[in-house]
């Protein structure tokens, strides 16, 4: 556009000089002058292309920037978020570590106490048995333990081996 403007600005010197009829010394003048000025309004418009382009990469570069900024922010978040589970995941680890021995233990110890009510159980009928089979004809089957045709949980040869009763399978 300035280019134009002072195209037009020597060409109407010029044509002026022509029609007025200066000399050619004015004349020659006034075109090395629109001629300079045509040059530096050239010159004028590089400056405005490189400046312009240079702005154009510029703005890009921002956008680059902006975009690689965004990439790296997410992958912070992104490594945060990872770093907050793998701590979640050792303090899980770590109240199990710390819990296992103790849940073993309790475990062991209500085997224990099973296994001992269990024996003393055991222990019990048996002596109830030999205080009622002192006391009573000797019964055979289910009904030595008084549970009728109730399983027991003791085997019927230990029992009546137990109390001094001996089976003979062919007697």
């Amino acid at each position: 556009m300035k280019i134009l403007f002072w195209l037009v600005v020597g060409l109407v010197a010029v044509g002026t000089a022509v029609f007025v009829g200066c000399s050619d010394r004015a004349t020659r003048v006034a075109i090395e002058a629109a001629d300079r000025q045509a040059g530096q309004n050239q010159e004028l418009a590089r400056l405005d292309r490189e400046h312009a382009s240079a702005r154009k990469e510029l703005v890009e570069l921002h956008q680059q920037v902006q975009s690689e900024r965004q990439a790296l922010s997410t992958g912070w978040s992104d490594l945060h978020q990872e770093r907050q589970t793998v701590i979640k995941e050792r303090r899980t680890e770590s109240l199990f570590r710390q819990l296992a021995p103790v849940l073993l233990a309790l475990i062991v110890a209500v085997a224990v106490l099973w296994l001992v009510g269990y024996w003393l159980d055991y222990q019990s009928l048996q002596l109830a048995l030999q205080a009622g089979i002192e006391n009573s004809p000797p019964l055979t089957g289910a009904e030595t333990i008084g549970l009728d045709s109730t399983p027991s949980l003791l085997p019927t040869g230990e029992l009546h081996e137990s109390l001094g009763h001996h089976h003979h399978p062919g007697a």
